[in-house]
């Protein structure tokens, strides 16, 4: 049996994901499974019928999630983030959720977002982990900066189209 999971500690960035679904109505992008994400994205995502793709390069996390799959979410495995197609083929994107290891090829899969999603959401934005993450050099990307930062790890909304209304 799995270990307790603080689900809590994880998932600073569901309020920006939730609002973000909620003030869209295309299909929805997560690259990264977790229990702070992946099951909330499929309920709105199934009760809205949204297209959800999953898209998780850890094996023991898609083993773990892929059972959700369904008609309006599937699930991709992809051996690695590098080279790996992290616009699912798309260009229009309602939400993309950027919350996956190794940290540091998220910056490549935001730029390659950039232009193809109405709100980009990205996870573990706090200035001490810029030097994992290096956010920094996509930034400039987005004109539009909505930033969480009342708990630890911070989560920031990126986009092209607009501010996300905020909770």
């Amino acid at each position: 049996m799995d270990a307790p999971v603080d689900v809590q500690a994880l998932a600073t960035h569901q309020c920006a994901l939730i609002m973000a679904v909620l003030n869209t109505t295309g299909p929805v992008l997560e690259l990264g499974c977790g229990y702070g994400s992946t099951p909330i994205l499929h309920a709105l995502c199934e009760g809205q019928k949204r297209m959800l793709v999953s898209i998780e390069s850890n094996n023991e996390w898609y083993e773990r999630f892929s059972p959700m799959g369904s008609c309006f979410h599937l699930f991709v495995f992809a051996q690695h983030w590098d080279g790996c197609d992290v616009t699912a083929g798309r260009n229009d994107w309602a939400v993309a959720l950027v919350d996956f290891a190794p940290g540091w090829d998220r910056p490549k899969a935001i730029e390659k977002l950039a232009g193809r999603v109405e709100y980009i959401i990205v996870h573990d934005t706090e200035p001490e982990a810029e030097h994992t993450y290096k956010y920094d050099t996509v930034r400039g990307l987005f004109t539009y900066h909505t930033r969480f930062t009342y708990s630890k790890p911070h989560t920031e909304v990126l986009s092209n189209r607009g501010l996300l209304v905020t909770c």
